[in-house]
């Protein structure tokens, strides 16, 4: 999880979950070792209706539009 950005990880996980599921892939079985942890770690930094509301965000997400916010994250964390 991108430290300090649980909202945005909560919205990336959403749209990873739906876009694998569009495409028949289970994300979670993906990266069976940190996968979970990483999960965990984003639901355990937001109350479970806070998590839900940013997830259901993700999961309208297109492709393109994950992979700008995802971008955008990372750019944002290397000039921290």
């Amino acid at each position: 999880m991108l430290t300090g950005h649980a909202e945005q990880a909560a919205v990336l996980m959403g749209a990873v979950e739906a876009i694998g599921e569009r495409a028949g892939v289970s994300p979670a079985l993906m990266d069976p070792l940190d996968g979970p942890r990483e999960a965990a770690a984003v639901r355990g930094a937001l109350p479970p209706a806070e998590y839900e509301r940013h997830a259901a965000r993700g999961r309208v997400l297109s492709r393109q539009d994950a992979s700008v916010l995802l971008t955008a994250l990372i750019a944002g964390s290397r000039s921290v």
